[in-house]
């Protein structure tokens, strides 16, 4: 069993689920009985057998023979190597739970370098402000203590090498499809750098406004 494509929606909602992909990896292109793969996952094997009953009704675990032992054989399962699900086959919160669990570790990384790079440097003297704006809205933003230009002191020489940005833009299709591909090209430029000790991180998200949402500012 190398590879595997998941069409029932309850069956790829599965994989998105943290505990029961605890369970289901022991058995990913490998035979075991269930207390082999709780020892290996850390899951009681109580609790495992019966996630590995559920796994195995949704088609994600198959059972594939026994082991000889005294008393009761062993019952073996085993998964594909590979599970893919569609996303077609996915609700969209789910995908979005997902992208926002992909994502949390690199922006939490991100954030805390860009507050201790704030910290410290030409920008320690920038302020937090918290004002109305010209529609009536309370807003918090931040900005240089005067009015003077604020793209050109963050990118000074003194000034760490950092970029927090959301524009909210109104293009038309072929405008959208131009910029993911200068995005593409600018990720591409320095996709050479990546190594085992990286000294920033450049993350780049570029979406649709869902139907009814409002940009960020």
């Amino acid at each position: 069993m190398e590879a595997r494509v998941v069409l029932d929606p309850r069956a790829a909602r599965t994989l998105l689920d943290p505990q029961a992909r605890r369970c289901l990896e022991p058995f990913l292109g490998r035979t075991l009985g269930v207390a082999e793969a709780a020892r290996q996952s850390g899951v009681p094997a109580d609790a495992l057998a019966y996630r590995v009953r559920v796994l195995v009704g949704l088609g994600l675990l198959g059972e594939v023979g026994s082991r000889a032992r005294a008393g009761r054989p062993v019952r073996l399962y085993a998964a594909p190597a590979r599970l893919s699900a569609p996303f077609a086959a996915l609700p969209a919160e789910d995908l979005e739970a997902f992208f926002t669990a992909l994502d949390a570790a690199p922006r939490a990384l991100a954030l805390r370098g860009l507050a201790g790079a704030a910290s410290r440097g030409p920008v320690t003297g920038w302020h937090l402000h918290l004002y109305r704006d010209g529609q009536g809205t309370a807003r918090l933003d931040f900005a240089p203590p005067s009015s003077g230009d604020a793209e050109g002191v963050l990118l000074g020489p003194e000034a760490p090498a950092v970029a927090l940005n959301w524009l909210p833009l109104a293009l038309t299709p072929d405008e959208a499809k131009a910029l993911q591909a200068e995005l593409h090209a600018l990720l591409g430029r320095y996709a050479g750098r990546v190594g085992a000790a990286p000294t920033h991180l450049l993350g780049l998200l570029c979406a649709p406004v869902p139907e009814g949402g409002k940009g960020p500012g």
